[in-house]
């Protein structure tokens, strides 16, 4: 294990305690079996197109339509290679759905091979689209950059060092301060896991079948005005290759399969560090 934190003494209590009631049923979800001619839902998830992250290295431009469908009550996005070409999937809720403090959880399996670099995440409603809202189609775009906009990366899995990133960023606390990462095998990833964010005014707590890998407090300005004061909006995306992918292999598809994504908004979150 690379970089694994410390957190303190049974935090899902404290989670539990903080966030209040959550209800028995979801909020907010996608089970990917109510599909649009056999696309993601349109009025539950938007899309980004074309380069979106050049800094990254990444190889695959994404696209409208034809990278991301619903398949036997599953969503699966799909990079695929046609000659230099590579068009892959990212799919966000910036222009249909934004997220207060909860619980979200995903359901997902990701390819495990060299080059792939998969993610489930979520950036700040204020995130300023990074100036080019050409390619957020449908998004309402804020004025804040990244990091100060602030990112939670609920499962970032990395094909060059075989790992999976929980992480948090905002001005202030970047890698690897907010930054957690576990090494696993290849056959770990390719089964199904679930990657869970819970989010109350004072903490963010990322786990991994109920085991917390990731605990930020959000005491200090920066945090707060990242993660106290807006809401959030979802990002599912395979990227392939860069920064975090490594070199591509010859064989594609690329694939990320994801069997839900469900939220329960909290009933009653308050200040954790009034329970101390």
């Amino acid at each position: 294990e690379v970089g694994v934190a410390q957190v303190s003494d049974d935090p899902a209590m404290f989670a539990l305690l903080a966030l209040g009631s959550l209800p028995a049923e979801p909020t907010w979800a996608d089970e990917f079996t109510n599909c649009l001619d056999g696309a993601p839902n349109p009025q539950k998830w938007g899309v980004e197109v074309g380069n979106v992250r050049p800094g990254n290295g990444e190889l695959q431009r994404y696209t409208y339509s034809g990278n991301a469908a619903c398949v036997n009550g599953e969503l699966v996005l799909s990079a695929r290679r046609d000659g230099d070409d590579i068009t892959s999937a990212s799919l966000s809720t910036l222009g249909t759905q934004l997220f207060g403090p909860g619980k979200i959880e995903m359901r997902g399996k990701v390819d495990g091979r060299p080059g792939s670099w998969p993610a489930f995440w979520a950036l700040g409603q204020d995130w300023d689209c990074d100036g080019h809202p050409e390619n957020h189609p449908g998004a309402i775009c804020g004025s804040v950059g990244w990091p100060a906009c602030g990112e939670i990366d609920i499962m970032e899995y990395s094909g060059l060092y075989n790992t999976n990133g929980a992480n948090v960023y905002y001005t202030g606390n970047l890698y690897p301060l907010g930054s957690v990462t576990r090494q696993k095998s290849p056959e770990w990833f390719a089964e199904y896991h679930v990657y869970t964010l819970d989010w109350d005014p004072s903490e963010i707590v990322l786990s991994v079948d109920g085991e917390v890998w990731n605990r930020v407090l959000l005491d200090t300005g920066a945090a707060e005005s990242a993660f106290s004061s807006q809401k959030i909006a979802l990002v599912l995306n395979l990227a392939v290759g860069g920064m975090l992918g490594g070199d591509v292999l010859e064989e594609f598809p690329y694939e990320l399969y994801v069997d839900y994504v469900r939220y329960y908004a909290a009933a009653n979150p308050v200040n954790r560090t009034l329970l101390v």
